[in-house]
């Protein structure tokens, strides 16, 4: 049963960002991100997809359509990473620095999986690309405050004031036809499991946040020095011992 897998799961997530034997890293101060999920022991990844958010080797196969069955842990995708001022030198320089935008492909006919989010900035737009839904001109954004907003493909999009996840849906129906997340700065980028994912930052104190849209994540503080001409390194592992019930 789901709920009772959800409640026994246990996986432990380590994120290391590392300058050591690094082919083709910027040369500059910054930080470099590499993302690893693993399940603790006792617990192992579903070998086909459909069995469920983490599998045990005795775990009867999940329902095909359930959310959670998109989880593998052989390639984690859509894991998000990005850094955020802490200091008064960091402040500034996020302060001058270009918003990220973000396009979203809607298509009433192909959901998209929660992994496959776009990404933009506090400062940018999010714009829809694609048909217009059957039931009118304009799509409806919902952010993780609650906050509705009517959008039309090839518009001028939403404005993004507030860090978050969105949602893009239709007026006749209640699951997100796709996604976008907005960060608090434009230092962000989108990786895979096992990639290393640079993030040049100018000299200042961060915090660097890791970003799931199923799994858990975390944070860690960095400093990146002046005058610093390779990536900070930094360790960050995080994990959970069980989930809630649903409700």
């Amino acid at each position: 049963m789901l709920p009772r897998l959800l409640i026994l799961l246990t996986l432990a997530i380590a994120v290391t960002l590392s300058s050591v034997g690094c082919q083709n890293v910027p040369k500059g101060p910054g930080v470099l991100v590499t993302v690893r999920a693993e399940p603790k022991k006792g617990y192992v990844p579903p070998e086909d997809p459909d069995q469920g958010y983490g599998g045990t080797d005795s775990a009867p196969p999940q329902p095909a359509g359930h959310a959670y069955h998109r989880i593998d842990y052989h390639r984690l995708d859509g894991v998000l990473v990005w850094a955020e001022p802490l200091d008064d030198a960091a402040r500034s320089s996020a302060a001058t620095a270009t918003p990220m935008n973000a396009v979203v492909e809607v298509d009433p006919a192909k959901p998209a999986r929660a992994e496959d989010f776009q990404v933009a900035s506090v400062g940018g737009r999010v714009s829809l690309s694609g048909p217009p839904p059957k039931s009118g001109k304009a799509y409806i954004i919902r952010t993780g405050s609650g906050a509705l907003a009517e959008v039309a493909p090839g518009g001028q999009g939403y404005a993004a004031t507030a860090p978050g996840l969105v949602e893009i849906l239709s007026d006749d129906a209640d699951d997100p036809l796709a996604t976008a997340y907005v960060t608090p700065t434009p230092w962000a980028r989108k990786t895979t499991q096992g990639q290393r994912v640079a993030i040049p930052l100018p000299p200042g104190r961060y915090r660097v946040t890791v970003w799931h849209p199923i799994l858990p994540g975390g944070s860690q503080d960095v400093e990146v020095a002046p005058g610093s001409t390779k990536m900070s390194p930094l360790t960050l592992t995080f994990g959970v011992n069980s989930l809630p019930k649903p409700k």
